[in-house]
């Protein structure tokens, strides 16, 4: 029920920004760790604190992004970034009302290149430019050219 509510409070309080545009956050998983030493919790944590990762798509073109903290969320909220799995040092904390610093995208999201043109074939010159058409108009002429011929040799009687 907590990471519940923790989800619900994080699609109201934080948005990501990725140029001008601002994205909700994508579903979270949450990993609940001691507040005092960031370690998993004990039997002597006093302050637990909910770690929440969230995975998903940059839009196209994207190569950094923001997080951006509602004015009404209440409370601040510490932002710890990492690249393949190493944790960055120095957590980024952000007040209701600000966004945090421009964080990189590990890679470069780009647009699709556009699809390629057909290129255009220059027929060999011939007979109407095409040679299968030249093909098809000497085979059309040889077939009237014998029925003409048939057609004469009846009207002859031969």
């Amino acid at each position: 029920a907590t990471f519940k509510l923790a989800e619900a409070y994080l699609q109201q309080a934080l948005k990501l920004k990725f140029g001008s545009a601002l994205h909700s956050l994508p579903p979270s998983e949450f990993r609940p760790m001691d507040g005092a030493t960031n370690q998993p919790l004990a039997e002597s944590t006093q302050e637990v604190h909910l770690l929440a990762e969230a995975k998903g798509h940059a839009p196209e073109g994207a190569a950094t992004f923001e997080a951006v903290l509602n004015q009404e969320a209440g409370v601040s909220m510490i932002l710890i970034s990492s690249f393949e799995g190493e944790m960055e040092r120095r957590p980024n904390v952000i007040f209701p009302g600000e966004s945090s610093r421009s964080f990189p995208l590990p890679f470069a999201v780009e647009a699709p290149p556009p699809p390629a043109a057909l290129p255009l074939v220059n027929p060999e010159p011939g007979l109407l430019g095409f040679p299968l058409v030249t093909l098809g108009l000497g085979v059309l002429l040889l077939i009237l050219l014998f029925g003409w011929l048939r057609a004469r040799r009846l009207r002859r009687g031969l």
